[in-house]
């Protein structure tokens, strides 16, 4: 009975932690040059127009299964690297639309949830308390896009997040 009391008080810290978390925004340096691979495309020419068109960014939005990777000493101090464009809306991380990148990287003032928004390479150091609590905090950042375990209300939640990202552009 003891031990599975400690289980729950460990999930539902862990649960608490990261449900606080979203509330306090990340310091994000939005430089441009630094944090994004964009490059140019070039510029599309035809021939009746006399001034040129409008440049175009391409910009690779990776979608891979783990949103963060995660590297750990014996201390259970982590370095919590993001693998893509990440938005927290909610407390829901996913991978936000090309758009909503494009203007957080712009302008960050531009849109409320830019505040959320992480940048692809951005790493974060962590200290938990316990290995279970690491391993709850881990296992809660994987992408669900690839995660066909959610229950209702998770996919509830997540589709309300994204909604709230769409309506914001």
């Amino acid at each position: 009975m003891k031990v599975l009391l400690i289980f729950w008080g460990i999930v539902l810290v862990s649960m608490a932690l990261k449900f606080l978390s979203s509330f306090t925004p990340n310091k994000i340096d939005f430089s441009i040059s630094e944090m994004l691979h964009i490059t140019p495309a070039k510029e599309d020419k035809t021939v009746n127009q006399n001034t040129s068109s409008s440049k175009k960014v391409e910009l690779d939005i990776p979608h891979p299964k783990e949103l963060y990777t995660f590297n750990c000493d014996d201390h259970m101090q982590c370095t919590k690297e993001a693998n893509t464009y990440i938005v927290n809306v909610d407390g829901v991380d996913f991978i936000p639309s090309r758009e909503f990148i494009l203007t957080c990287l712009e302008k960050k003032n531009t849109n409320k949830f830019c505040t959320y928004f992480i940048p692809r390479g951005h790493t974060e150091l962590m200290k938990f308390d316990s290995i279970p609590m690491m391993h709850s905090y881990m296992d809660m950042t994987k992408n669900p896009e690839f995660n066909d375990n959610l229950r209702a209300w998770e996919q509830k939640r997540l589709e309300k997040a994204k909604q709230k990202i769409e309506e914001s552009l």
